[in-house]
Order: structure tokens, then sequence, then C-alpha cells
């Protein structure tokens, strides 16, 4: 592999990194804000949480894909950077690997501001009421 090359395995060794630290960081940090905000046990935001862990599920396996098409093939020279830069430069990757990401950050926040605005006293839930508000919510 020469110079040119593995700068640019470097680069998208960090770019995959970050990623990953920023779409497996978000989720607790949402956790850490409705728990110092005393929202945790709320149904809103235990839909959001979800729906944000689902999106980026779903996102996280398309990008995987996406990524291990191009790494598990044998690479000979700068043919398969070409390639990979072509299929990379595509709306519809960027929306599954990026906007995904604000899309999940959107449902969360969303339903952190719904739990503030619209609390429900959790204080007598036995943890069926939550279910049952999830469900309701779901079957929409």
């Amino acid at each position: 592999m020469n110079q040119k090359e593995m700068k640019k395995s470097d680069l998208l060794y960090d770019y995959i990194k970050f990623h990953l630290g920023l779409y497996l960081a978000t989720p607790p940090i949402m956790s850490v804000v409705a728990t110092c905000l005393s929202l945790e046990k709320q149904a809103s935001f235990k839909l959001g949480l979800l729906i944000m862990i689902v999106i980026y599920l779903f996102s996280g396996a398309h990008a995987s894909w996406f990524i291990a098409s191009h790494i598990n093939v044998k690479w000979t020279a700068d043919k398969n950077w070409i390639s990979f830069g072509k299929s990379a430069d595509n709306l519809f990757r960027r929306t599954m690997h990026h906007y995904l990401y604000w899309l999940g950050l959107i449902a969360a926040l969303t339903s952190i501001v719904v739990a503030l605005l619209y609390p429900v006293d959790v204080s007598k839930d036995t943890g069926t009421d939550t279910i049952n508000i999830v469900l309701r919510c779901l079957s929409l």
C-alpha cells in the first residue's frame, strides 16, 4: 500500500470511529439528560428513546453493509478507492448514514420536551401503564 492509499485508509478509519462514537454515545446522553430532569420514567421519553435507538440500529446496519461490501473485496490500487468514492457520493447513502442521525436526535429531544410539557404521574406506575401508553402510541 502506497502513502496515498495509507492516508485514505487512515481517513476512512477515523471517519468510522467518529460515527460509531456518535451513534453509540447519543442514546446514553439522552438518558442522562432525562434522568437529570426526572423524566426517565415518562412514557413519552421512553418512546422517543426507543425510536432513536431503532433509527440508529437501522442506519448502523446500512452503514456496516456499505463498508463491508467495499472492505471485504480484493483491493487493487486506486480502483477500489474510485469505486468506493462513487458509491459513497450518493444521496440515499448520505440520508441513511447522516440524516437519520439527526432524525433520531430530534425524536429523543422531542420526547424530552413532550415529557416536560405534559408530565404523567408515574409514582403509581407498575410498568404496565407505561407499556400500554407506548403500545397505544405505536398503534396510531
